[in-house]
Formats: C-alpha cells, structure tokens, sequence
C-alpha cells in the first residue's frame, strides 16, 4: 500500500497537466477503498473461544483532546494523567471527580537533552524515560524543577519504579543482543540481571518483545510477550512464579528476521502477528487488548468495538472478555482500570466509563 501511494505521488509530482494528476488521485482513491476493503474480508479467524461478559459500561465523560498523541502516563486517588509523545514534558491532569483538565509542564534543566521520552506519573512521583540518552529521572509533581537522575548510561527498552530505592529494567544480556529483565538499585548502583526469563524464538529481540507490569496489591511483576501467546510472572527479586498463557494458540511468534551485515543489525523483513497489542494491571487481573478475532464471534460486532481479554495471573486462568465502542467508530489505543471506571483512549477522545459488574 505504502508503496502504491509513493508511485502514484511520484507520477503526480511529474504529470504536466491538473487532469492527469486528478485521475491518479482518483485512481489512487480506489485502490486505497479496495485495500481497506481487502483487509477487512481477510481478518483470520483462530481457534480459540471467547467466553464476553456484559459489564454494563456507561460512558460518565468524553472529551476530545483535538490531538492522537496523548497516552495514560498514571493516576492518582482522583486524577488521570496523560503524556504526550510530540511534547514530552506536558501533562494534561483530569479531575475523575469534577471533570476539569489542568495543563502543566515539567519544569527540568533537561529539556533540551531529551530525544524520546515518555512519562509515568505515581502520584506525587513521576518518572521521566528517556531510551534514547539512557537516562532514567525522577521527582515530585508539587516541585517539578527538583528531579535526581537515577539510572544513567545503561540501555534499557524499558523501565518502572518498585520503590524510590529500585527499579525494573528491561536491558541487554552482557554477551548478546537479547534482552533480560535486571533490578537497579539507587542506593548502591547494583545490577542484578535474570537471563532466563526471557525465552527466545528465532532470535532473542524481536521474539522476546513485550510490556512490563507491576501489581503493588500483589508484589508481581507481569512479562506479556506482543508475538506469543504467553505472559510470566515474577517476584520482586527477579524470581519466576509461573508462565502462563492467553487463549489464542499462537505458541510461537510469527515474525521474519533479516540481518544486515554491514551495519550488524537484525530487522523486521515482514509485518510480525500481533497477538497482544496493549496490556494494563489491576490488582490481580491482567487486562489485554487483543486484535484476534475468535472462531464464533461476529466479525462486524469485532471490527467495529475493541475487545480486551481479563486473566487472573494468580491462578493464570483467563476469565472473560468485553467489548468497547470508541467516538466515531474509532479504535481503543491506551486504558487504565481505576476501581469500577475504566481510563480509555480512543484516538483523540479520552473516555470516562463506568463499570456495572
């Protein structure tokens, strides 16, 4: 498709008169119709079965954000936080209670320094992430011009606070371009990895991909792999408690690896299969986002909502799944459970929702 779009521009950017550039716009119109159209009718079906529940969810606020790059960076007893990746150091806080939004920025020497970084907001801590500079910084919404760095120079995918004195990583292994999940320590500058968490498929980067989670309630840390159907469970000194799996069947990460030589670099030659594309915590209930389709469900009903998957990691048993409907048709892109509401992102809406269980 992208290259479709790219040959067409080309031949526009030549075409000597406004006609002909109108049918290549018109023509490039269509294909992009008959792709979308192509895709859809292609969405596979896998065997598992969804067991849906009703949770009566009733929409408490909507408000539109005019922008898509927000995401949930944390919450407090009455607040939501939301970053923004196209401006890294600005919070936007929603009172759950009021419904007001503030807007404030993150006041810190450096600003100029930063290239990627996100932001994850516990009240009153936030914790600045910045993969590219390799620089892990923390301080306290009531000042934040006041902030201490408290990992530098170590490379890490990503990163969450256990406490003011630890944090998770996930990093390299010290001979091999694979990841392992490690524990920091702030008052010693200690490094303590788990290379055998993390199991490889194919090569140990791209297979091993995931999102990290913390359970405070239940001292738990969550692996969920994106290419495989499994999610581990650790203990705050880098322990595995179990390996468990959601219910669809892909065992195995589809993805296709190329090596450039010159460079010493593996890529992605393909698009992988997403089996989990976004996960969130909540006690003792791990909530995934998932984009397969099962083998009984409607496909229109799966086309036009989000479907998450609930497992009780405790006992590693998936337990049921529900179904959100965004503004406008659009898709969820980030969620937080906060007791009976649910924090959800449709694009540019940010969605209050009640839960009726």
């Amino acid at each position: 498709m992208a290259l479709a779009i790219s040959s067409f521009f080309i031949l526009y950017m030549r075409s000597k008169t406004f006609a002909i550039g109108l049918i290549l716009f018109a023509s490039l119109g269509m294909i992009f119709v008959m792709f979308k159209l192509t895709k859809a009718n292609e969405i596979a079906r896998n065997d598992f079965t969804r067991n849906y529940r009703n949770i009566n969810l009733s929409a408490l606020d909507s408000v539109d954000l005019t922008y898509t790059s927000f995401y949930i960076a944390g919450t407090s007893k009455n607040n939501i936080y939301l970053g923004n990746i196209s401006s890294p150091l600005y919070i936007l806080k929603y009172n759950l209670a009021t419904q007001d939004t503030e807007h404030f920025y993150i006041d810190t020497f450096l600003s100029r320094n930063l290239q990627s970084a996100t932001i994850t907001i516990d009240s009153p801590s936030f914790y600045i992430q910045d993969i590219a500079s390799r620089q892990l910084v923390s301080g306290n919404l009531n000042d934040t011009s006041q902030i201490r760095v408290i990992e530098k120079n170590i490379f890490f995918a990503e990163a969450l606070s256990l406490s003011k004195q630890s944090n998770i990583l996930r990093t390299l292994k010290n001979e091999s371009k694979e990841y392992a999940i490690a524990k920091t320590s702030v008052t010693d500058d200690r490094i303590v990895k788990n290379e055998d968490l993390l199991e490889k498929q194919i090569e140990g980067l791209f297979s091993t991909d995931g999102m990290l989670h913390y359970s405070k309630e239940y001292s738990t840390l969550l692996y969920l792999y994106y290419y495989r159907n499994e999610f581990i469970c650790i203990d705050t000194n880098l322990q595995l408690i179990n390996r468990c799996h959601t219910i669809d069947s892909n065992t195995h990460a589809k993805i296709k690896i190329s090596k450039i030589s010159s460079k010493n670099q593996i890529t992605m030659s393909a698009p992988p299969l997403i089996v989990n594309k976004k996960s969130k915590v909540s006690k003792d209930k791990l909530y995934v986002l998932s984009p397969l389709l099962s083998k009984s469900e409607s496909k229109e009903d799966f086309l036009n909502n989000s479907t998450i998957d609930v497992y009780n990691f405790t006992t590693c048993m998936y337990e049921y799944s529900f179904q959100m409907h965004g503004p406008n048709n659009k898709r969820l892109t980030d969620f937080e459970i906060k007791n009976d509401k649910i924090v959800a992102l449709f694009g540019n809406y940010l969605v209050i929702f009640k839960m009726g269980i």
